[in-house]
């Protein structure tokens, strides 16, 4: 039985965001990113060097910072 310890809802920030069902300890796996590998820039494009990019697909991609996370 897993715990859903994410979701996504609207964002007052930048539509819709990615935010914590519950306190989440340091560490901890919230999921596996879906996508595929691109050169082309998004924007829900993750660019792991210069030249190489990963296009999510998945809730994941709207994930972000906060200055006050929950």
């Amino acid at each position: 039985n897993t715990i859903s310890l994410i979701y996504v809802s609207e964002s007052s920030i930048h539509g819709k965001g990615l935010f914590a069902e519950r306190p989440i300890k340091q560490g901890t796996l919230i999921g596996i990113l879906d996508g595929k590998p691109t050169k082309k820039d998004g924007m829900y494009v993750l660019w792991l060097d210069h030249e190489s990019g990963f296009e999510v697909s998945c809730d994941l991609k709207y994930i972000n910072h906060s200055d006050h996370p929950n």
